[in-house]
């Protein structure tokens, strides 16, 4: 409640609503010692100095140089009266607004991509392709969420809609207004999948995510990431895809759409059955990711 204060998220009501802000804040402590003794349980079969780069990695992406630093950036940019100011700082909007979401978001998500490639044992050429996937890619997805919070619905965001603009936090819509950092965002996406291309086909389906995460519908988790790619080269949502732009059999899509070993068929659905979200959450089901 002292950053944010959102009495929900994912439509249910938010931790300390429920339990009161104290074990709201120990639940997110132990969840961070919990994310380190999981890294800890890494199996053996990868080396001891792989697994320690990796905690590294995440440490530092969620400490003063990543989402800490872009979350204390966020706050003294609300320039509340209960805080300490920086004189030299925030400056100029736009350069801040990108400084605070490059360390609170898009630094984290590119340690995630690149925490599964370090352990995978990637080369140099595939890191450093996922590591400007991850930066663009979590860059955009902030852009989008701050999007989400100014236009968006209260029942499908799962939350309170303009929190933003009522603690006149800098964000790029406040910034640059709404359809400029759509435009930015899908400048961003672009930027990430261009840079799976030396993947080859290895990096198609981190190429749906992004794009399902630039055009995602808020509060949908069971939308087919490929329709919007469908809709955009004028081909009916859910109609068949050309044999050279498919995704690869087995495969399914990263919102839970499509075929896949479950027995899902088309837009998720099992057989007789409701859509089910990743995780196997039904639709409209507002549990939690």
């Amino acid at each position: 409640p002292s950053m944010e204060n959102s009495a929900t998220r994912r439509g249910r009501p938010t931790c300390h609503v429920v339990f009161g802000e104290a074990v709201a804040v120990l639940a997110g402590d132990a969840l961070h010692a919990l994310a380190f003794e999981l890294l800890a349980q890494t199996p053996a079969a990868v080396s001891s100095v792989t697994v320690v780069r990796v905690i590294r990695e995440i440490a530092q992406s969620i400490g003063t140089e990543g989402m800490v630093g872009g979350q204390v950036l966020d706050l003294l940019g609300e320039r509340r009266p209960d805080l300490p100011t920086i004189p030299s700082w925030p400056g100029e909007a736009g350069a801040a607004v990108h400084d605070i979401h490059v360390r609170k978001t898009a630094v984290l998500i590119r340690a995630c991509v690149r925490a599964g490639a370090i352990l995978s044992g990637a080369s140099a050429e595939a890191l450093k392709a996922l590591t400007r996937y991850g930066q663009r890619t979590g860059l955009a997805f902030q852009v989008i969420d701050d999007v989400l919070d100014e236009v968006g619905e209260a029942a499908r965001l799962g939350k309170e809609g303009q929190q933003d603009a009522v603690a006149a936090k800098l964000t790029y819509p406040a910034v640059h207004g709404v359809a400029a950092s759509r435009a930015i965002a899908a400048a961003l996406t672009s930027e990430a999948v261009q840079a799976l291309e030396p993947l080859g086909e290895r990096g198609r389906l981190l190429a749906e995510l992004a794009q399902w995460l630039l055009h995602r519908d808020a509060g949908d988790p069971c939308e087919d990431p490929r329709r919007h790619q469908e809709t955009r080269r004028g081909a009916a949502p859910g109609a068949a895809r050309p044999a050279a732009g498919g995704p690869r059999p087995g495969r399914e899509p990263p919102a839970g759409a499509g075929r896949d070993p479950g027995g899902r068929g088309a837009g998720g659905r099992p057989a007789g059955g409701q859509a089910r979200a990743p995780g196997g959450r039904e639709c409209g089901d507002r549990r939690g990711a």
